[in-house]
């Protein structure tokens, strides 16, 4: 048991911490990076060469938290005069590393931006490029969009920090421009299951080949926008964080509450919580609450229900009534009643969540 002069000072302390962790747990916001571009073959000068087919392939193999996407351009050029023709044709890209290239299967030991094709009287050659993408399930600390704050990303922002509302990050394929000619274009997006394809060009889910969209695009120069994100469960669980608040039951005396949350959604808290007092008493807890989005400098507030267990000085069984208002740290009112003693416990406190 906590000697009643102490009593004050823990609630004090559990404020002051309170307010320290929620300084201290503040998203250092930075700026969302420019969407990457890839431009494709672009001949530096008006050249003879035709070009014939542009294939994309995005390949995406299965993952859980980063998709690491190998991409495949595949371009097929020719020559139709009675004479040889060559062009400087670099590959146009920004935001995108380790590009290589290959000419007629064989690998180019040249730099992207430095690629010269020569292709001889009537004849065609092949150009391959090659790169890898990547797409988080998650991009944290981006600069606030003033989307409101989930009730999970406001009460546990160490712990349950929701990531299926992942900020846009696409990658834009230009087609090629300069060359003779009027290629067959084709766009595939392979990805596995568990991920969604979002752009301006694409309509289906799942894992799929995309040939169908990439055919309509064909004759058309806007580019194609690819940004895979992890799709959200069907009844998605964020793992929430524990809970320690102090404060006191209405003429009854000091209250301690040691608890855990989970998110259903983005707003049903289920929780289980236990309250001592150090001198004897244990009610053990599990409750459900409704809890709203926080938009600063208006926090998540939540109202919901339980059913209060005292174990011990003596067992009873009642109903509990609870409102909050938390960003990370915040107060709680609860309103226990049992029907045994016809009585009702009133408890305010401040509590404290990571």
């Amino acid at each position: 048991m906590l000697p009643a002069w102490t009593r004050p000072r823990a609630a004090a302390s559990l404020a002051v911490a309170a307010a320290t962790t929620a300084l201290l747990t503040a998203p250092q916001s930075r700026a969302a990076p420019p969407p990457s571009q890839y431009h494709g073959l672009r001949p530096v000068q008006p050249t003879p060469l035709s070009l014939d087919q542009e294939r994309i392939v995005v390949h995406c193999p299965p993952a859980h938290d980063t998709l690491r996407c190998n991409v495949s351009a595949h371009y097929v050029l020719s020559n139709p005069a009675q004479e040889p023709a060559e062009s400087d044709a670099p590959v146009v890209s920004t935001g995108i590393a380790d590009v290589r290239v290959a000419q007629d299967g064989r690998p180019l030991d040249v730099k992207p931006w430095a690629l010269h094709v020569r292709v001889p009287a009537g004849g065609t050659t092949t150009i391959d490029v090659s790169f890898t993408l990547s797409f988080a399930s998650s991009v944290p600390g981006l600069e606030s969009t003033g989307e409101p704050t989930t009730a999970m990303q406001a009460r546990h922002p160490l712990l349950g920090g929701d990531t299926r509302n992942a900020p846009a990050h696409p990658v834009f394929f230009h087609w090629s421009k300069g060359w003779s000619g009027s290629p067959q274009r084709l766009f595939d997006v392979r990805y596995p299951a568990g991920w969604k394809l979002h752009g301006s060009q694409w309509r289906a889910q799942g894992a799929v080949t995309q040939r169908s969209v990439a055919r309509e695009l064909a004759t058309s120069d806007t580019p194609v926008d690819v940004d895979l994100r992890k799709a959200p469960p069907a009844v998605p669980i964020v793992p929430g964080g524990p809970v320690v608040a102090a404060g006191s039951a209405i003429s009854q005396g000091f209250r301690m509450r040691y608890g855990y949350e989970l998110g259903v959604f983005d707003w049903m808290l289920p929780a289980i919580n236990a309250d001592v007092d150090y001198a004897g008493l244990l009610v053990l807890t599990p409750s459900v609450e409704y809890a709203t989005a926080a938009r600063l400098p208006v926090p998540s507030l939540s109202a919901g229900v339980g059913l209060p267990m005292r174990l011990r000085p003596n067992s009873r069984a009642g109903a509990r009534f609870k409102l909050s208002a938390v960003m990370v740290a915040g107060v709680e009112a609860t309103f226990d009643y049992y029907p045994s003693d016809r009585d009702w416990e009133t408890t305010l406190a401040a509590r404290l969540s990571l």
